[in-house]
């Protein structure tokens, strides 16, 4: 794995929306603070949908990474195991879900049907171990929005610190939904300077930290079990 190599691409990835939000903003710095104001909300926009695509890339590139190690799943930590085999847990939870896993003749009666499922996930479970881990990106899920407990709980699936300081979160949830009342046409109101300058900081420095932990999880493989790194 080349450590420097999956940074950049975090970095230039971030840099160019940077560049974006950076230009944008410097765009309003000739207004009157009323013309301004009102400027910020297509700003308020711009920074939500950037701190979005980042994390959705993000997500996805260390998932690709992770995948191109060919980690065996004995190897893995159980929250990337887990991952790999959510179409199997999907199909233990759901009878009429179709899954490769379950090849055995399942019995006609609905009630044993599950029980049966079960018995052959027990009976196979080495199976699971002695393959991959192989992450589908769409289990990145960003739900309707990117809200902080919906960037937790996918940092979380991936076995990835997830907590966020209580104020940057207060920020991203503020953020949001005045992003959302935008979008909807809820809110015509302008954004002071203070309050989009809070959201920016908040989202560079949660944008940072993200940055920092999946290089760590890279640098001290942190996605394998601790007597396998």
């Amino acid at each position: 794995m080349d450590i420097n190599a999956f940074r950049t691409e975090l970095e230039e990835d971030w840099e160019w929306r940077l560049d974006e939000l950076r230009l944008l903003k410097n765009l309003s710095a000739p207004l009157d603070d009323n013309k301004a104001n009102t400027y910020r909300r297509s700003l308020v926009v711009f920074l939500y949908a950037h701190f979005e695509g980042f994390f959705q890339f993000a997500l996805s590139h260390y998932i690709k990474t992770v995948n191109d190690q060919s980690i065996p799943c004995a190897q893995a930590n159980t929250h990337l195991v887990s991952a790999t085999i959510h179409d199997v847990f999907k199909a233990l939870r759901d009878d009429s879900a179709k899954c490769s896993y379950f090849k055995a003749h399942a019995p006609e009666d609905t009630k044993l049907h599950r029980f049966f499922r079960e018995i052959q996930f027990v009976e196979n479970s080495t199976e699971i171990y002695s393959t991959k881990v192989q992450i589908k990106i769409t289990s990145v899920d960003l739900e309707s929005n990117l809200s902080p407990l919906v960037f937790k709980k996918n940092l979380y699936k991936l076995g990835l610190p997830h907590e966020i300081d209580r104020d940057i979160e207060v920020n991203l949830n503020k953020l949001l939904g005045i992003r959302n009342k935008i979008v909807h046409g809820e809110r015509r109101d302008g954004v002071n300077r203070n309050d989009y300058e809070g959201f920016e900081l908040s989202v560079a420095q949660t944008v940072s930290q993200a940055m920092i932990n999946l290089t760590k999880s890279c640098v001290e493989k942190l996605f394998l079990k601790e007597e396998f790194r």
